[in-house]
């Protein structure tokens, strides 16, 4: 997510695009502080510095752009009406919060949307063809694994998200999600074991 869809959260409160030309070195925490008196720079500062990284995290858990960009629009604007929903000396620091907001909105996305993915006995079978062979069947190889991943119990799909794609430790994994470093090991563990039979499976199918 870039700038220009950034512009798009602040032109949805109806503030003009022209306020993102600035920085500061302003803590989150005193954004959010300013935000809750409606201030709008403090809020497009925000968006700016943090949009791409929970776009990312969006993407990995429903693997779609556009509901991607929507999810984090949407989360951004909750905050923009009711700032009050992050609390300083109640809440985790914003981004372990802000995840926490993210990801949550992402799970309901993926109960209220089915996704199915279906995969072609060709799209997995490597051949001797050129390089742009190979990248496809790359591609293909990552599509198939968005498959399984977007299959996986939500809180396995959850703790890989973060813990891997996000690389974020096992401690602020479980702080996001509310649980224990040892829970979010053992969702590690059994999401590595559903992935490896899953893909499993899913080659030894379309080789039949």
């Amino acid at each position: 997510m870039n700038l220009k869809q950034s512009i798009t959260i602040e032109k949805k409160i109806g503030e003009k695009s022209s306020t993102f030309s600035f920085s500061s070195d302003k803590a989150d925490e005193i954004l959010l502080q300013e935000i809750a008196t409606g201030n709008r720079s403090a809020f497009a500062e925000l968006v700016q510095r943090h949009t791409k990284k929970f776009y990312h995290l969006s993407y990995r858990m429903i693997f779609n752009k556009n509901d991607a960009e929507d999810i984090v629009q949407d989360c951004f604007i909750k905050l923009w009406k009711k700032p009050t929903m992050w609390q300083k000396g109640k809440n985790t620091k914003f981004t372990t919060w802000f995840y926490r907001v993210v990801s949550n909105a992402c799970i309901d996305h993926n109960r209220k949307h089915s996704r199915v993915f279906h995969m072609e006995k060709e799209e997995l079978i490597e051949d001797d063809r050129k390089s742009v062979d190979k990248e496809m069947y790359k591609t293909q190889q990552e599509k198939m694994i968005q498959s399984v991943i977007i299959e996986l119990p939500e809180k396995q799909q959850k703790a890989l998200t973060l813990s891997y794609y996000e690389e974020l430790s096992n401690k602020e994994t479980a702080e996001i999600m509310q649980t224990t470093v040892k829970a979010v090991e053992s969702l590690l563990v059994r999401a590595r074991k559903t992935l490896k039979d899953k893909i499993t499976k899913r080659i030894e199918e379309v080789e039949k």
